[in-house]
């Protein structure tokens, strides 16, 4: 999670917001896992109140399901390189 500074302008800044104590906002569940076709309600919960309207970026990233066949074919070939 990204705190922006200076939005739009050109001196704009992303600061990295590390969770855990200090954090503005927190981002509930931290961890969660949502299959394809389905979805998840994710909260954002500000722990202080600002004085100033505030912008956050927040990344959200996939993993492939161990069952995926573009993985397995990748572990195949792996192995045959191996070999």
């Amino acid at each position: 999670m990204f705190k922006i500074i200076s939005p739009g302008a050109p001196d704009e800044k992303e600061i990295e917001i590390k969770p855990g104590k200090g954090s503005d906002l927190v981002v509930m569940p931290p961890k969660s896992a949502i299959p394809g076709g389905s979805s998840k309600l994710i909260r954002f919960v500000s722990m202080n109140i600002p004085e100033t309207e505030q912008i956050y970026r927040v990344m959200f990233e996939g993993v492939p399901s161990p069952d995926d066949p573009a993985l397995s074919n990748a572990g195949k070939r792996l192995r045959q390189m191996s070999v």
